[in-house]
């Protein structure tokens, strides 16, 4: 439709017009055009030059439609590409914005959610389209124009099943191993799949995991996939009777899992509470030695056969038939009326006499290992400290605080197990190798504690502290419009990775701060605010100040680049909302002394003292703080403290594992005395 009107003076206007084609392709990419505007009574005619440009975003099409089946969870999709058309069948113009949701899949790379139509009218995601699903798992890619899906794409990852190749035994005895249990992994049809396996090089990470109630199991060791099969050596079952069940599962993929249970049957041997059954007492009498069963094991006094003996033997476990034996035993003593077979007692007597010296020597033994226990823990900790001290002057004072974001992530994903903050974190540990901290498929970028790290460990101790732990696990998001629907895409990846979020949870959006307007200081590599410096009354610089906390959040490049619709980045929304204008101190006698010529959001020091409005906080040692700052030459030191961390943590498990063990032979030891004493005072009354 044209709009044409004529002017008293003779000019002409055109207005709305509107030129249906779709040979727009052929004059890309200037769109260059001539209108030529011709009379119909008079041979007259104009040509003007003009460009006419592709309409918005309307049809979308994809050049291979078999490039989203045969998925696999990591695996990057290939000749993913998008034609992109306008309402007239032409390629819509270079750099146009995109907006595309992704659920199960990950586009590398990217800070926003949108992305730009290349030079041939296309968005090519080959190469840069990840897997995040898990085996069996949906995945889709929807784009939008307006408020209106105009494409969507839905495919499934590839099934995938670990199985049990060895027999799993019905009984075991508490207390013994497991061993060479063998796993593998099968694809829809039964045939192990030979490309899951273990590659540390290239970042192919496909290990097993054990998890278990019982504090036997280690749940920290990782069994290697080969080609498709697992192999666990040996696993220590519990020394308590009773079902066992534990839990084994692919230490990424959780979805592959298998939940096995067997049932242990008592130790045979000497510790139980049946050795009760042997005490000898004046008023009972034995049958003469000779008439009772045989005694090739010193340790159980068989029953004479009858064929309710016969049937047990048969057909129960022999911890259980050892239980009844001795029950039995028990009520066929007290049923005689000979004298006291004094040959029984001084096998008894010897019976106790060697449990006691079994008793002695493992006692010895067990304290022998803890000593050893303890002194590699000793050794560990010292190990520690040194790369704590050597990574940061202040690490020693607050070792607590020096973390780095791997590591904080890790602790956020363990220690707060049922939170929004872990199912992110889980979220982020299956993300490719760059590690943006965005999920744009919902526009959420991360948590307040691994947006940003700070300088030392005092500051991240005394920030996080002033903030608190609520808004340090909140999440943060672009648009106030995706809080909402942060919850439901929260739950369904917990419900995707087999757990729940239980706790409340507090979600930031950007775009509904207040964002600071007072400029960024110029040239600033970190777009720090444009701040004025605190002043005494006489002009003077406050004593003490070294800046504005909201200043000395460090932000990683990745995070410099997220940016609000309006935008503004994660400085002067984010944490000019959390911070405002709160100042930070060396001293607490210096912070307190700037209060009197300060206002607003108050001030803390580094040595713990926090002002926070017309409130004082007592520092404590925060669970959730900010990590530190790593230095370009320092990734391999942070890579020694963690592993340092982590042989802290088994060392320490190993001690409570050991402590437990000590303690329960002391205490089978002190009954085994205490049985020793009382047949001793039989001996001499008898």
């Amino acid at each position: 439709m044209i709009e044409a009107n004529l002017t008293d003076s003779g000019i002409l206007k055109l207005k709305n017009m509107v030129v249906e084609t779709d040979a727009l392709d052929d004059i890309r990419p200037d769109y260059e055009a001539t209108l030529e505007i011709c009379s119909k009574d008079e041979p007259f005619s104009v040509s003007v030059a003009c460009i006419v440009k592709p309409g918005p975003l309307k049809c979308v099409v994809e050049k291979d439609a078999q490039a989203l089946e045969n998925l696999l969870p990591d695996s990057t999709v290939e000749n993913f590409i998008l034609e992109m058309f306008d309402e007239y069948n032409n390629h819509v113009a270079e750099g146009t914005n995109v907006p595309i949701c992704t659920s199960g899949l990950f586009i590398q790379d990217r800070m926003c959610l949108d992305l730009k139509v290349d030079s041939d009218g296309c968005i090519d995601l080959s190469g840069i389209l990840k897997v995040t699903a898990g085996y069996g798992k949906p995945v889709s890619l929807s784009i939008m124009s307006g408020k209106e899906e105009i494409f969507k794409r839905e495919s499934l990852v590839e099934i995938r099943e670990l199985r049990l190749l060895t027999e799993l035994p019905e009984y075991c005895t508490a207390g013994t191993n497991l061993t060479n249990l063998k796993f593998k992994v099968t694809d829809s049809y039964g045939i192990m799949d030979t490309s899951i396996n273990n590659d540390d090089k290239s970042e192919c990470f496909h290990t097993l995991s054990i998890e278990s109630d019982s504090c036997s199991v280690d749940s920290t060791t990782r069994y290697a996939f080969v080609h498709g099969s697992c192999k666990i050596t040996s696993l220590s079952l519990p020394e308590t009777e009773g079902a066992f069940s534990f839990k084994v599962f692919h230490s990424r993929h959780p979805e592959l899992h298998m939940n096995l249970k067997i049932q242990l049957t008592p130790a045979q041997t000497f510790e139980r509470d049946e050795i009760r059954c042997y005490e000898p007492n004046p008023r009972i009498y034995l049958t003469p030695l000779s008439k009772m069963g045989s005694t090739t094991n010193p340790l159980v006094v068989p029953t004479q056969q009858t064929p309710s003996s016969e049937f047990l033997t048969q057909q129960t476990p022999p911890s259980q038939f050892r239980v009844l034996s001795i029950r039995d035993m028990s009520s066929a003593i007290n049923s005689q009326t000979d004298p006291v077979d004094m040959a029984q007692f001084s096998e008894y007597t010897e019976i106790l006499k060697a449990k006691l010296n079994s008793y002695t020597e493992r006692i010895s033994e067990a304290n022998e290992c803890l000593k050893c226990l303890e002194a590699e823990q000793e050794e560990a900790v010292q190990e520690l400290s040194a790369l704590q001290a050597s990574l940061e002057p202040h690490g020693v004072s607050f070792p607590e605080c020096l973390s780095n974001k791997e590591s904080m992530m890790k602790h956020i994903e363990e220690n707060h197990h049922n939170t929004a903050a872990s199912v992110f974190c889980s979220l982020y540990r299956n993300a490719p190798a760059s590690k943006s901290m965005l999920l744009s498929k919902e526009g959420v970028f991360g948590i307040v504690a691994l947006l940003g790290s700070v300088a030392s460990t005092p500051l991240s101790r005394v920030l996080s502290e002033y903030l608190g732990e609520d808004t340090m696990l909140a999440l943060v998001c672009k648009s106030s419009r995706l809080g909402p629907n942060i919850d439901p895409m929260l739950q369904a990846e917990a419900a995707r990775l087999e757990r729940s979020i239980t706790s409340r949870f507090h979600v930031l959006c950007l775009g509904a701060t207040s964002p600071w307007t007072g400029g960024i200081v110029e040239n600033d590599p970190q777009r720090k605010l444009a701040m004025d410096d605190p002043k005494l009354p006489d002009g003077d610089p406050i004593p003490g100040f070294i800046g504005y906390a909201v200043n000395m959040i460090n932000l990683a490049e990745e995070e410099l680049n997220i940016k609000t619709y309006e935008g503004h980045g994660l400085r002067e929304t984010l944490f000019y909302d959390v911070f405002g204008k709160l100042q930070v101190y060396e001293t607490q006698t210096q912070a307190k002394e700037a209060l009197e010529h300060i206002s607003g959001d108050g001030a803390v020091s580094l040595d713990g003292f926090i002002a926070k409005g017309n409130k004082f906080i007592c520092s404590r040692k925060p669970e959730i703080h900010f990590p530190i700052t790593v230095r370009e030459n320092e990734e391999e030191k942070w890579s020694n403290l963690e592993e340092a961390r982590n042989r802290v943590r088994r060392v320490e498990k190993k001690i409570v594992k050991a402590r437990c063990l000590l303690s329960k032979l002391e205490k089978k030891m002190n009954k085994a005395n205490e049985r020793s004493d009382s047949a001793t005072k039989l001996s001499l009354e008898s």
